[in-house]
C-alpha cells in the first residue's frame, strides 16, 4: 500500500510496482488523472484509514504522503506534524513492513562534507524536525532523501514543470545557490524503494545521487539538455 500514491516520488512508486505485475493499492487525497495503478481517494488523517488497512491487508506499506515543501510546513505545522509523525504513527501500528521517507533538512548544513547515518540529526525548521520526530516512531525502515528531481508520472505542475516552462520561455529561474544536494532522479529514487522493500530492510539508510549540486547548478543542467 502506498500513500501519497500520485505524488512526485508516489507515482513512480505504484509504477514501478504495476509494471512488475505486484498487487498494490495507492491512496491519494485528491482524484488521480495518471495511469499507474489501482488509487482509492482518502485523506490518510481520517480515522477511515484503519478501515483500508483491515480490508486490503497490505504486506507492504510506504508512506508516502506528506508536506512536500519546507516553507508549506512552516505556513501550516499542524498538517506538517500529522502528516510526518501522527499518521505514520497509526501506520507503523499495523506491525507489516514500513517505509518512512525522511530528508537532508534533518541537519542545519554546518558540517563539511557528506553526513551520514552516524551523524546526529540537528533541524532548523519544522519541516526537519517533523521528520526527526516521524522517524523515531516508525520500527520499519527510515529513509533519508535529499532533493530528488525529474518529470512526473502524474499530470500535475511540479517544481520541475516549471522549471521547464520557465527555461523554455526564455524566463529567469530563481533558485537557491547555497544549499548543497545530492540529487536523484525520482525513478531512480522509486527503484531504490522497490528493492528495500523486496528485501524488507530495516533500520535507517541514505538515499542519493553521486554529486553534489545546487537547485542553481542543477536548473544549469537542465538548461543546457534543453538546448539553452
Amino acid at each position: 500500500m502506498i500513500t501519497g500514491s500520485c505524488g512526485q516520488l508516489g507515482a513512480h512508486v505504484m509504477r514501478g510496482l504495476v509494471d512488475r505485475g505486484i498487487t498494490v493499492l495507492g491512496l491519494s487525497r485528491r482524484p488521480c488523472t495518471g495511469s499507474h495503478g489501482p488509487v482509492r481517494v482518502l485523506d490518510v488523517r481520517s480515522p477511515e484509514l484503519t478501515n483500508v488497512i483491515r480490508e486490503f491487508q497490505p504486506t507492504h506499506i510506504v508512506h508516502l504522503a506528506g508536506v512536500s515543501s519546507p516553507t508549506e510546513a512552516e505556513r501550516d505545522p499542524d498538517r506538517a506534524w500529522a502528516m510526518h509523525v501522527d499518521v505514520p504513527r497509526r501506520l507503523n501500528a499495523c506491525g507489516v513492513w514500513m517505509l518512512y521517507p525522511s530528508s537532508d533538512f534533518v541537519w542545519d548544513g554546518t558540517k563539511k562534507g557528506r553526513y551520514t547515518t552516524a551523524d546526529v540529526p540537528h533541524p532548523q525548521s519544522v519541516y526537519g524536525r517533523s521528520k526527526v520526530a516521524g522517524e523515531r516512531v516508525v520500527d520499519g525502515l527510515v529513509v533519508r532523501f535529499s532533493l530528488l528531481y525529474g518529470p512526473p508520472a502524474c499530470p500535475r505542475s511540479t517544481t520541475w514543470t516549471q522549471w521547464t516552462s520557465k527555461i523554455d520561455a526564455g524566463e529567469p529561474v530563481p533558485v537557491f545557490t547555497n544549499e548543497f544536494r545530492t540529487p536523484l532522479p525520482f525513478t531512480e529514487a522509486a527503484e531504490r524503494v522497490i528493492d528495500l522493500g523486496r528485501h524488507k530492510v530495516r533500520g535507517l539508510v541514505h538515499v542519493a545521487g553521486p554529486d553534489v549540486l545546487t537547485p542553481k547548478d542543477l536548473v544549469t543542467v537542465l538548461a543546457r539538455s534543453r538546448g539553452t
